[in-house]
């Protein structure tokens, strides 16, 4: 029975399963990468990411150029199909573009963690939470946390600020170098109006954080600048 030959083409109008394949496979880890972005910050350090990044991106530019050759080779007899794994890639592109990836990851982490920080708080507010000493008379104090909660910070933390005009509690979760993100807790503290820079900026810490992501009923996701 007569085949296609061609390489980019398993019998009539089927794109070869090794070029769905590399395309699938490049499209389930260029979304990962961006969704777990913060995560493997913290795992691999920035020095070993300088050389993750690059890598993905000569593996996208090789199968983009495959897939291109392939359809100006068979568009003409396979029709659409020949389309396909170009189509997951551009596909692909327009998810890590326009899709807030990272939010999402965020939304889903503090989703699990706020129950448990929320029974921090209120042992912090007891008494029950011993201060980390070293810090007295400072406007921001580390509490040590017990082994029920240590997994909650990066630390095995929690951070009480006092302060005049401001009072939270804040959770570094992620650090990397002079770099980390965290969720801040402060009730009675305005939410910063879309587009008011100066209001998202603020001090914490010896830093100067950015918030992030606004999470509802005095919580917010915040990062140094």
């Amino acid at each position: 029975m007569p085949t296609d030959r061609h390489p980019g083409v398993t019998g009539k109008g089927r794109p070869s399963f090794a070029s769905l394949w590399a395309s699938g496979l490049l499209a389930l880890a260029a979304i990962a990468f961006v969704f777990f972005y913060d995560d493997l910050l913290s795992l691999m350090t920035p020095f070993l990411m300088i050389f993750a990044i690059p890598l993905l991106l000569v593996l996208s530019a090789g199968v983009l150029i495959v897939d291109i050759v392939l359809v100006a080779k068979h568009a003409k007899t396979e029709g659409g199909k020949a389309f396909l794994p170009l189509a997951i890639l551009v596909c692909t592109a327009l998810i890590v573009s326009l899709v807030p990836l990272q939010d999402f990851r965020t939304r889903i982490d503090f989703y699990f963690f706020k129950e448990e920080a929320t029974a921090v708080m209120k042992e912090l507010d007891g008494g029950a939470l011993e201060a980390v000493p070293g810090y007295d008379g400072q406007s921001e104090k580390p509490y040590k946390l017990d082994g029920r909660y240590a997994h909650l910070t990066l630390d095995g933390r929690v951070w009480k600020i006092e302060r005049e005009g401001f009072s939270g509690i804040y959770f570094c979760k992620k650090g990397v170098l002079d770099s980390e993100s965290g969720y801040l807790y402060t009730s009675g503290w305005p939410a910063p109006k879309q587009g008011d820079k100066d209001a998202m900026v603020f001090p914490l810490r010896q830093g100067i954080f950015v918030i992030r992501m606004d999470l509802g009923d005095g919580w917010y996701y915040v990062a140094t600048r």
